[in-house]
């Protein structure tokens, strides 16, 4: 079987995915590096393909036009220029900013390479199985490690955190890592009539993500897992209640079966939490510090959900204020932060605002905030219009993609997912291929005479 540049491309993808997750989120330099060359060389691969086809099928999907906005903005803040004797510019920290945006730049590229590659109805389907599997390996080697744990990643590189979980420096990332993968085997369980026995394998990966994403105490992860949750069980697309109907004697005999498959879900993401230590997340959920902490840490009153995060919050304001057109800078906030918090130690946190939305606004302004708006609006519209269409692999691609966003989008207020390549990564990827598959839903509903396949197929 000849193997194409589709397929290197779309494999060289899916590898960046596994690369970015073992490489601790690549949030080093050293992994960055190795992200941008292995960028630059899908997109190479892409242009062999165009000079050797010598046509250019390029699809922009519309919600990737803010972050081409945003890599706009960031090469105006990291231009500099002398004046008196000075280095000035728009940035706090030129170079930190200009190091970002090639890094969106990428994040732009591989998007664009995501909705240009992966939504062929074969590679579609197989990114969503390897989604699901990757899902359960990470969740369950993860377990593995926390219960072996050395004090070392992958039992060799020494690691001082006292927060990681998985692969991630902190159990937050972990969980919002996760929110990335859950929907994926609710997809795949519904993009075509299976038996009793597949289901209830898809819905047991499912509640296995959720029972190792909980147990890793990310309490932003919690809330936000439950709000996905909400979001599987009320946009699930409608086209399947039908089929239901049609596959079973009776609509009452559907309803039922669908119930016990709900209880399952229940069933096993409790009995699992009861199995691994179901007292960790209680205590974790209901007290105020982090567990084995002294009796005199557990009775500092700042120990809460927001922990430091109201003060860094409103330090985070400050900066805002201060530069309200076009932020800091991107990347800039470590330098930004010390000039508005008052001396105050925050201690490591104080590298992010721990919330993407309130850093939008520090980093980039009132430009970044209205991009930001522009981006979740376009994506918001392509969900819902994706999900729509009645081609069952088409629907349920985009029902997996508008809940993995929906699920870090509500973590984002409380965390800093979205600053990991990681993360970021499979966000933009997502947007990128809900708006494609948005797209090909307008043509279908335009075009009804050409079956939905065909359409997935070109």
């Amino acid at each position: 079987m000849k193997f194409t540049v589709d397929q290197f491309i779309s494999t060289g993808f899916v590898m960046l995915v596994v690369f970015t997750v073992l490489a601790h989120g690549t949030v080093e330099p050293w992994s960055e590096l190795i992200f941008v060359v292995a960028v630059v060389g899908l997109v190479l691969a892409w242009a062999v393909k165009i000079i050797r086809e010598k046509r250019l099928a390029l699809f922009v999907p519309s919600n990737l036009w803010p972050l081409a906005g945003l890599v706009l903005l960031g090469m105006v803040q990291g231009t500099t220029f002398q004046l008196s004797g000075k280095t000035v510019g728009l940035s706090l920290d030129a170079e930190a900013t200009q190091g970002t945006t090639l890094l969106l730049c990428c994040l732009l590229l591989t998007s664009l390479l995501a909705a240009n590659f992966l939504t062929h109805r074969e590679r579609l389907l197989t990114l969503m199985q390897f989604l699901t599997i990757f899902g359960l390996v990470l969740a369950t080697f993860s377990m593995i490690q926390h219960f072996t744990w050395n004090d070392k990643f992958y039992w060799m590189r020494v690691v001082e955190s006292k927060t990681s979980f998985g692969p991630f420096v902190n159990r937050n990332h972990f969980a919002g890592y996760l929110e990335l993968l859950l929907p994926w085997p609710v997809a795949l369980m519904l993009t075509r009539r299976r038996s009793l026995a597949e289901k209830c394998f898809y819905l047991f990966i499912a509640a296995w993500m959720v029972v190792v994403a909980v147990f890793s105490l990310s309490r932003g992860g919690m809330i936000s897992i439950f709000a996905q949750l909400v979001f599987l069980v009320t946009f699930r697309p409608r086209q399947f209640d039908e089929v239901e109907t049609v596959a079973t004697p009776s609509r009452m005999m559907g309803l039922a079966r669908q119930a016990a498959l709900a209880v399952v879900f229940v069933v096993t993401i409790f009995g699992g939490l009861s199995w691994l230590g179901a007292e960790r997340v209680i205590d974790r959920v209901t007290a105020g510090f982090e567990p084995n902490q002294a009796p005199a840490a557990q009775a500092d009153t700042r120990q809460t959900f927001t922990g430091h995060r109201d003060e860094l919050w409103r330090d985070s304001w400050k900066i805002f204020v201060a530069n309200p057109l076009f932020g800091a800078g991107l990347g800039s906030y470590e330098v930004a932060l010390p000039a508005h918090n008052q001396n105050r130690n925050l201690g490591m946190i104080a590298s992010q605002a721990h919330n993407d939305y309130l850093q939008a606004l520090t980093d980039a302004g009132l430009v970044g905030a209205l991009l930001a708006i522009w981006f979740l609006l376009t994506t918001a519209r392509a969900v819902v219009t994706a999900l729509r269409v009645r081609e069952p692999l088409m629907s349920n691609a985009a029902f997996g993609c508008g809940a993995a966003l929906f699920g870090l989008s509500v973590h984002s207020l409380f965390d800093f997912n979205l600053q990991l390549l990681s993360h970021s990564l499979l966000f933009l990827a997502f947007a990128a291929i809900v708006a494609q598959l948005s797209e090909l839903a307008t043509l279908l509903t335009a075009a009804r005479t050409r079956p939905a396949v065909a359409i997935l197929e070109s």
